[in-house]
């Protein structure tokens, strides 16, 4: 799939060469994930180059206004990596049509989320359990 218009207000995309890094890094500010000099341009290029599924979404004006990236095997793991919509969409269906998408590209196997708490909600909408005995861990090196 190149490009598909859901909503009369913005368009879906999974294709990676349309994303441009510094639209990512913008994105991820603007949501709070840190500073522009946290990022590194090549490093957001590599890990674009390097995710395996990527939706994103750019409203009339051509401005990106969300994007998920996914990691998975295509077999049995499947985990979502960022989910990151800016927050004059949240409530335009956008979410919806990225999991659309993710869940019909890995259809069979299984999907894991490590989200903010803030969005536990939006997960659970969309028929995602919590797993009692499953905890996130991080560390940065």
């Amino acid at each position: 799939m190149e490009q598909l218009q859901y909503m009369q207000n913005f368009i879906i995309s999974t294709n990676k060469s349309e994303l441009l890094p510094k639209e990512a890094v913008e994105l991820w500010v603007s949501l709070g994930w840190g500073k522009r000099d946290d990022y590194n341009e090549n490093n957001v290029i590599e890990a674009i180059k390097n995710t395996s599924f990527l939706v994103f979404a750019r409203n009339a004006q051509g401005q990106l206004i969300g994007l998920v990236r996914v990691l998975s095997d295509g077999v049995i793991y499947t985990a979502i990596a960022d989910f990151a919509i800016r927050s004059d969409y949240r409530d335009q269906e956008v979410g919806v049509k990225f999991m659309e998408e993710v869940e019909n590209k890995y259809r069979g196997t299984g999907i894991f989320i490590d989200e903010f708490k803030n969005n536990e909600e939006f997960f659970v909408k969309c028929g995602y359990m919590k797993r009692d005995n499953m905890i996130v861990l991080a560390k940065k090196f």
